[in-house]
């Protein structure tokens, strides 16, 4: 029984006993003494809670669920031939089974090239109704746990490393049975101990407890998305996965791209798929739906059956297996659509899509307009720089140093509004959306405040690499006009975006961990500048320390308000300038 379900029983047994009252008639020191016992446990089970969830919380990293929220969902009705075994996958089986054998019996490989859409079933594998109807088959009388990690090799460090995929698992897990906690780390429970961070080899001993324990009764099963964007040692990664695997109470399903390591690992494995042997019936599917829902096309197909049933049977052809071509040419498609194309002008849009996918972006790249191409190109230097994703007011801010390159310094510490950022980031978001093509990505985050609702990405990882590469670095730079530095750039946008954030979680410390969040990027950005420039040469270095000083002091002192809270806040900031300190003239 949950802990939660536990407290709430209890919660209503001490609300009966209050609204009875029976403490007014004879039995009323049996009835008091009773209510007295009930509020006694709750008030111990609500402290136990707090500590879970404090335990729980030491867990989180910044953009832990990032990763998963950026992927596109599933398009109706593809991917249903998964759980299928007349379409030649065992993946139900694997699911449902118990291995007679533990020799990467519970391991399953989903394999498939760039582009396959390998992400987007595993995110639709992690929190399909039918995987967890299957596993429970498998699991029997024990509690059955699904916990998933996307690994990002362009997102934050954590996002691509052990540590992250651990700290995702622990969280998982705990948050649907909190009662694993104090079996797991009950040392955690202690109050002293409970912030402490956690080190690599704390987190792997609990993995390792958690998939080994037998007195548990819980059966965990674990989806692993991209190997491949893992940064560390692939051979170390398969060797953790492997040993995992060897309990009879963990199932893990991984995913990757057919890099060596892999296909020695798992291609004489029994429980493995290939993504784009399988998708031809989803593309399929959702070409013509997207084709067909639109209005224009439809008369055209009513005009021109067998032209418009060759059009969708070129594109999948063409695909190969691979989802992301096929979502360009179908943006492509529509396009013409808007602008009353006739059948013949959509096969030739076709006809001049290249297959290739790099070969695409080059296209997509020369058909930026003139006017915004420096802009775009600062865009997508920043997207290389960060290497994930970055809020679309950040470049807002950046596009107002194309008329002042001072603005960050000359702007006052004011807050803006909820309506300000709202407006200012549409704004940005639908520029953005013109001038950058399809090369960028721009999610929602609704549980984020205003300032970082929006945030910009590029389209795939395959974009990231294409950009990553010395020749189109190179390209960039040279576009993005003289004098541009994508680090001063980001130092600036970071020190107004400091200066514009506003509170929105009153009494709690959520806002400063935001800001450590943005003074953390730019000092990064700062120190990589440094490393670059040196130090030599460059004229009124002290002063601009004292001037950068004097702004986040008055930052912290419009975000903590108390006097102790203040010093507490600059100190933490006078600390971090410690590698800012020798940075010269980035404003």
């Amino acid at each position: 029984m949950q802990t939660n379900q536990r407290l709430e029983e209890v919660a209503s047994q001490i609300d009966a006993l209050v609204k009875a009252q029976t403490w007014k008639d004879a039995e009323q020191g049996r009835s008091f003494d009773d209510l007295v016992a009930k509020w006694s446990i709750f008030e111990q089970q609500t402290q136990a809670l707090a500590k879970v969830r404090r335990v729980i919380k030491s867990l989180h990293f910044n953009k832990i669920a990032d990763r998963a929220s950026v992927i596109l969902p599933a398009h109706k009705q593809t991917f249903q031939w998964i759980f299928d075994s007349e379409k030649f996958t065992n993946f139900a089986t694997w699911l449902e089974s118990t291995p007679t054998s533990q020799e990467l019996g519970n391991l399953y490989w989903i394999c498939g090239k760039a582009g396959s859409g390998k992400s987007t079933l595993m995110k639709f594998l992690s929190s399909h109704p039918q995987t967890c109807q299957l596993l429970r088959t498998w699991a029997g009388d024990n509690t059955l746990v699904i916990a998933s990690h996307f690994f990002w090799n362009h997102g934050t460090p954590l996002q691509a490393s052990e540590e992250g995929l651990y700290k995702t698992i622990l969280t998982q897990a705990f948050r649907q049975v909190p009662e694993l906690v104090p079996i797991i780390c009950p040392a955690r429970l202690d109050d002293i101990n409970s912030l402490d961070p956690w080190g690599n080899d704390e987190l792997l001993r609990s993995i390792e407890l958690l998939a080994s324990n037998s007195h548990l009764a819980i059966r965990l099963c674990v989806f692993i998305d991209g190997l491949d964007e893992f940064r560390g040692d692939h051979i170390d990664l398969l060797a953790l996965i492997y040993r995992l695997s060897n309990s009879p109470n963990l199932k893990i399903c991984v995913s990757s791209r057919p890099w060596i390591d892999f296909l020695r690992a798992f291609d004489t494995h029994s429980f493995k798929l290939r993504v784009q042997d399988l998708t031809r019936d989803d593309i399929t599917l959702y070409v013509q739906d997207h084709l067909q829902s639109d209005i224009h096309f439809q008369k055209l197909q009513t005009q021109h059956t067998d032209d418009a049933t060759l059009l969708v049977t070129q594109i999948v052809s063409r695909a190969e297996g691979v989802f992301l071509w096929v979502y360009l040419i179908m943006r492509s498609l529509l396009r013409g659509l808007r602008n009353s194309d006739s059948i013949g002008d959509l096969h030739r849009r076709l006809s001049l899509m290249p297959s290739d996918l790099e070969r695409y972006f080059e296209l997509m790249l020369g058909n930026i307009e003139d006017v915004y191409r420096e802009r775009t190109s600062r865009t997508f230097q920043a997207l290389v720089h960060v290497g994930g994703a970055v809020p679309v007011l950040m470049f807002y801010f950046m596009d107002l140093e194309e008329l002042d390159p001072g603005y960050a310094l000359d702007m006052g510490i004011a807050p803006y509004s909820m309506e300000e950022v709202v407006e200012r980031a549409e704004e940005k978001r639908m520029r953005m959306i013109a001038q950058c093509k399809d090369l960028v990505y721009i999610h929602e985050q609704p549980d984020e405040p205003g300032f970082s609702a929006l945030e910009a990405a590029f389209l795939h990882r395959t974009v990231a690499d294409y950009f990553q590469t010395g020749k189109m670095y190179g390209l960039l730079a040279q576009q993005a006009g003289e004098g541009f530095d994508v680090r001063k750039a980001f130092c600036r946008a970071s020190l107004a975006q400091l200066k514009t954030m506003a509170r929105w979680t009153v009494g709690t410390m959520a806002d400063l961990e935001r800001v450590q969040v943005v003074w953390a990027q730019m000092q990064v950005s700062a120190g990589e500048l440094e490393a670059l420039t040196g130090v030599e040469g460059v004229v009124e270095a002290s002063k601009g320390r004292e001037i950068i000083l004097n702004e986040m002091r008055g930052l912290t002192a419009n975000w903590l308000g108390r006097e102790q809270q203040q010093k507490h806040a600059t100190g933490w900031v006078e600390g971090f300038w410690k590698r800012l300190d020798l940075v010269r003239g980035v404003f």
